[in-house]
């Protein structure tokens, strides 16, 4: 199994609300789901240790997540399409 939480967020840079990353199982994935009036809507995901990498730890105020363009170009091929077919090949 995965243990899998989903983040809806209109504007960039932070994701809001991601809490508990250090108490997370290895199969920990997060999705984040970016919003948009005018655009495409755009979906990534991190795996844990990713997660890890940009969230502000325990102590942050808002839980957040840092997904600046840097990461989102980093993490670009990190689509739902690329995860479900991670998924089904392992």
């Amino acid at each position: 199994y995965y243990e899998i939480q989903i983040k809806s967020v209109k504007t960039y840079n932070t994701v809001v609300g991601v809490k508990n990353l250090h108490e997370k199982p290895k199969n920990y994935i997060l999705i984040i789901y970016y919003r948009h009036d005018q655009n495409q809507d755009e979906f990534y995901y991190l795996k844990l240790k990713q997660s890890q990498e940009l969230w502000t730890g325990p102590d942050g105020d808002w839980k957040e997540v840092y997904f600046q363009k840097t990461k989102r170009e980093k993490y670009k091929n990190q689509t739902l399409e690329h995860l479900a077919n991670v998924l089904l090949n392992s």
